[in-house]
């Protein structure tokens, strides 16, 4: 159970570990997490990543905080658990070996499922206890995220929270119903999630700026000492997936990060030939945050993530926000990289 221990060393590392399930040969398949304490008694933040285990970014985030000799806690617990789904991330695959989504079976169930027992025992050891759950995921595969932050945007100790990473974008999220932060939220942890990059790798920028958030997110609550930055973020009620009208090559003709006006062509659909065959145009002025990097697609597939701020925020200003970290800018150039746009003025408009 984590809690403060006296008995613990401050601005160690303390490893422990979770006995979350058994395999078919009877042997413990085990969570380890790392508990950092301060000096005194304060706020326990859990920090988690791999909750899919194809999402790999959250884990390097997590690496890179363990290795920051600079990170002293003034007080309070920190708990960083780099990998939750050990048998997805031995799969290397968004689910369990039954195929469920471990992110859809919390607070789980001590004699439920193997999906149900394992995320019990995860949600009961690091979850239950903490006062703050900063929970880091990925776009699915093929498909990569702008950085973003999942936040409730009516739980005013929610968006604090997430405020004070200095973050970009805030969509208005409850969660899903099993997800680890609808179920922390609803077990009194204020809980937000980190949405940045894609799936099965390790993307510099995208953990750059994730450990950035969360020092800053540490720094609010007074667990250590460091000049917060701020800035003012985009707020988000509202998103869509834009989809192919029919199937074929897909070219964007943007990337994610940029803002669009309502109409602008956001997309083309070729034949095999290059001839285009279809298009996509934004249904409102808006933020892509988030696109597919897979260029073969479907009728129906989803191409780009589409947020529109609301009442009052600019999407053009977001472009123009002071980014206190330094890093958003070159996020969005690492994204960039995974699709190759399609140039307007040779599209034959």
């Amino acid at each position: 159970m984590i809690g403060y221990r006296p008995d613990l060393t401050p601005n160690e590392p303390h490893w422990f570990e979770i006995e979350a399930t058994t395999n078919p040969m009877g042997l413990s398949i085990c969570v380890p997490f790392c508990r950092i304490l301060g000096p005194r008694p304060g706020p326990i933040v859990t920090v988690t990543g791999v909750v899919h285990g194809d999402e790999l970014n959250g884990a390097a985030v997590i690496h890179e905080l363990l290795h920051d000799k600079n990170l002293k806690l003034r007080c309070g617990e920190l708990v960083l658990c780099p990998v939750v789904n050990m048998p997805a991330l031995n799969l290397r695959s968004r689910y369990l070996q039954d195929r469920r989504d471990l992110n859809r079976c919390f607070p789980g169930q001590i004699k439920g499922s193997q999906a149900g027992r394992y995320a019990a025992a995860v949600f009961d050891a690091i979850i239950r206890p903490a006062n703050y759950l900063i929970d880091l995921h990925t776009g699915g595969s093929q498909r990569t995220n702008m950085p973003n932050f999942r936040v409730d945007l009516d739980d005013a100790k929610a968006v604090a929270l997430a405020e004070a990473a200095a973050p970009a974008i805030l969509v208005h999220s409850k969660g899903t119903v099993g997800s680890l932060r609808r179920e922390a939220s609803r077990a009194n942890v204020t809980a937000v999630t980190l949405e940045a990059g894609e799936t099965q790798k390790f993307e510099e920028e995208v953990v750059r700026y994730g450990k950035e958030s969360i020092l800053n997110m540490l720094s609010s609550l007074e667990m250590i000492s460091r000049r917060r930055r701020k800035a003012q973020s985009v707020r988000v009620r509202r998103t869509v997936w834009l989809r192919a009208p029919i199937g074929g090559i897909a070219r964007l003709t943007v990337g994610a990060g940029d803002a669009v006006a309502i109409r602008q062509r956001i997309a083309v659909i070729l034949d095999v030939a290059g001839r285009v065959i279809g298009e996509v145009k934004a249904p409102f002025s808006g933020l892509v945050i988030g696109l597919n990097a897979d260029p073969i697609c479907h009728e129906g597939d989803a191409l780009l993530h589409l947020a529109r701020p609301v009442r009052g925020g600019n999407a053009d200003a977001f472009q123009g926000r002071k980014d206190p970290h330094g890093l958003l800018s070159d996020v969005a150039q690492e994204l960039r990289t995974r699709v190759h746009l399609w140039p307007e003025e040779g599209s034959g408009s």
